[in-house]
């Protein structure tokens, strides 16, 4: 998932981003119905609007239940293990960390806790992995 992953060697920034609340998260998801049916993709970028330091990456995914929406989830699932990282290495909490998405539906599926994920669920693999 993070092959397309780029980040500075130290990233101790992240943590003192999150900490300030000067940390920023967008994502995108893609899907191209015409040339590739099975792919989602996504893009994100980590970002502290104070020290002007940012992570970026991009990943693709094959499956055969592949969209836009998928891209998207797949994005924010690739930034929020990232962070969560971040914060029990460093013990600070990200409280104030802005994330956004194009789609209200992936940010509310980021935000809603699961109890059980059930198996005819679209997506799924990406709701257990949340859980």
């Amino acid at each position: 998932m993070w092959s397309g992953l780029f980040l500075p060697e130290d990233v101790s920034w992240v943590a003192q981003a999150m900490a300030a609340g000067t940390l920023v998260c967008v994502t995108d998801g893609s899907c191209d119905q015409k040339k590739a049916r099975d792919l989602s993709q996504a893009g994100y970028i980590i970002y502290c609007t104070a020290a002007k330091q940012k992570i970026t990456g991009s990943l693709v995914k094959r499956s055969e239940g592949a969209s836009s929406y998928r891209g998207k989830l797949l994005g924010m699932l690739a930034i929020h293990p990232f962070l969560h990282a971040v914060e029990t290495f460093h013990h600070v909490t990200g409280t104030g960390t802005n994330m956004y998405c194009d789609n209200k539906g992936a940010i509310y599926t980021f935000s809603k806790k699961h109890k059980r994920v059930l198996a005819g669920t679209k997506n799924n693999n990406i709701h257990r992995v949340l859980r």
